[in-house]
């Protein structure tokens, strides 16, 4: 358990998030990462990604009140979204979902982000796979959900 802001641990597990996926880019286990173009985060970032993308997203992060100490037990989730073009919807739709899927199992590789010491544990959430819903023209997105549980003394100055 660390003394710290809960921006600064959130700012910690989006960094962590992101090299994750550029390390795992680089190592070439998941093949479909190895086209991605670029690894975007959204909180950094303008809306308009090269495709093939991976955009990562923190979304609702759930305070946990079970423990009776002065420690913040959080559960933090991140949403990571593939970004295809094709001009072939067959293609697109399948490779959208395997690349956010294949996204999700490599943040899920590490269940400690690279042993941040304040994170407890990383699964997977929701994943909904490519689909009409998911299509606008030729650009097709798939979502994956990790969900990252840490523990924090919420630093005040």
């Amino acid at each position: 358990m660390e003394l710290m802001k809960f921006s600064d641990a959130l700012t910690s597990i989006m960094d962590a998030v992101a090299r994750r996926l550029e390390e795992e880019k680089m190592e070439g286990q998941y093949h479909t990462l190895l086209s991605v173009e670029q690894i975007v985060r959204a909180d950094r970032s303008r809306p308009q990604p090269r495709t093939p993308a991976l955009w990562i997203q923190p979304l609702t992060a759930t305070p946990s009140h079970e423990r009776r100490t002065k420690a913040c037990v959080w559960s933090q989730q991140i949403q990571i979204t593939s970004l295809v073009k094709s001009q072939d919807p067959e293609e697109g739709y399948r490779t959208a979902t395997v690349l956010a899927a294949d996204a999700q199992s490599a943040v899920l590789k590490d269940r400690t982000l690279g042993c941040l010491g304040f994170v407890q544990d990383v699964r997977a959430g929701n994943f909904e796979p490519s689909g009409p819903d998911f299509q606008r023209n030729d650009l097709f997105a798939s979502l994956a959900i990790v969900e990252v549980h840490f523990v924090i003394l919420e630093h005040n100055p």
